[in-house]
């Protein structure tokens, strides 16, 4: 199966832009996001807890767990210091 889509993730508008640039000279078509929270979803126990996520689920996934790391990342109110989406 040939990939065409490629998920940008760089909070530098000058190099997301780059690598926009490329990406579409060489025929992908990116999916630019300037942040994005990463959860890990694993079995894999404290093994991946040592990744540099901002969130863990273990599986099997309980949906309450799952709600409360998404509300939790997803749903926060911005600080004075962060720009509202």
């Amino acid at each position: 199966m040939a990939c065409k889509s490629v998920l940008v993730v760089e909070d530098d508008l000058d190099i997301r832009e780059s690598l926009e640039q490329i990406l579409e000279i060489e025929g992908y078509q990116p999916l630019l996001i300037a942040t994005i929270p990463v959860i890990v979803v694993s079995a894999a126990g404290e093994r991946a807890k040592s990744t540099t996520a901002n969130g863990y689920i273990k599986k099997p996934i309980e949906l309450d767990s799952l709600l409360e790391v998404v509300h939790q990342y997803c749903d926060s109110t911005p600080t004075k210091d962060e720009p509202s989406t």
